[in-house]
């Protein structure tokens, strides 16, 4: 996958498909320009307040590439724009060309859903043969997640182990599981305030074109990964005049979001994870966790 995305990332200045991976300029074949950088301008075209960048602070990622960091105020429900406000929590790295070889913002997105994005806004200088320098990369935080204030936490330890065997085998089993989903919705219920009825891939969607418009670009380009390309086709399809480029890596079925997409998924998780079991049970001398596949599965288990 590593070198899948590598490749993605290459062809991000000429739109293809490499090695399964979607690169679609969504536009022309001769795509449109972006306006010169214009971040630091008082408004954005639409009238919305430019994002007001400053060098990143502490001692991680962000401050030892250099990144500006931000925050964006954005509404908290899309229907009602001049009511309540959430913060986004924005990273960028800026672009080292010339402004005539500038290409416009790079919104990136992990996946998730509710992966935090900010410090991706370093991929840029791992995109072979300099062509990243030519994006202002912007990482960020979806409503709801990371620094991004206020944040959605149901129960924050929900994946922690031990945790019961997942096939509900047992009747036993199965209520333990019914309860556990029972209790975490709950909990999501109880923390989540207004902010858990504006989660939406759409509200998100929203999100980032208010960041495009506060980063005074007529259109963006964005690179995701998983959930991140279903979140790029929701994008697309409700503002494709302002869809640039993309690149979507590992996609994600829109028709069978996501619970069914999930169960697909699985069914290619086990069959990788049963060739790695075989895998291990080859070099059993270096490993020592079972000379058979099924002996190393059960001692995974374990």
């Amino acid at each position: 996958m590593r070198r899948l995305r590598t490749l993605a990332v290459t062809a991000v200045a000429a739109g293809s498909i490499v090695g399964g991976v979607l690169v679609a300029p969504l536009s022309s074949a001769a795509p449109q320009e972006p306006a010169a950088p214009a971040a630091e301008a008082a408004t954005g075209a639409s009238g919305v307040a430019a994002i007001a960048w400053k060098p990143c602070t502490g001692t991680g990622t962000l401050k030892n590439n250099n990144a500006d960091c931000a925050t964006l105020a954005v509404p908290l429900d899309y229907h009602r724009p001049g009511g309540a406000k959430v913060n986004l929590a924005l990273s960028r790295v800026k672009h080292t060309v010339t402004d005539d070889k500038y290409q416009g913002i790079m919104l990136v997105n992990p996946g998730g859903p509710g992966g935090s994005g900010l410090t991706l806004s370093v991929l840029g200088k791992y995109v072979p043969n300099g062509a990243g320098a030519a994006y202002d990369w912007i990482g960020f935080d979806p409503r709801g997640v990371g620094a991004s204030t206020p944040t959605l936490s149901c129960i924050p330890d929900y994946s922690k182990g031990p945790r019961p065997e997942y096939i509900p085998t047992t009747p036993a089993l199965e209520k333990t599981w019914l309860a556990r989903s029972k209790a975490y919705a709950e909990a999501c219920g109880k923390n989540g305030g207004a902010l858990l009825d504006n989660m939406r891939t759409e509200d998100v969607a929203h999100d980032m074109d208010l960041i495009r418009a506060a980063s005074g670009q007529p259109k963006l380009n964005f690179y995701g990964f998983s959930y991140g390309t279903y979140l790029a086709q929701v994008y697309a399809t409700l503002f494709p005049q302002r869809v640039r480029r993309m690149v979507l890596d590992s996609n994600v079925d829109p028709t069978r979001v996501f619970y069914q997409a999930n169960l697909d998924q699985d069914i290619a998780f086990q069959r990788n994870m049963e060739i790695w079991f075989a895998w291990v049970a080859k070099y059993d001398s270096v490993y020592h966790l079972g000379a058979t596949a099924k002996a190393v599965e059960k001692n995974w288990y374990a």
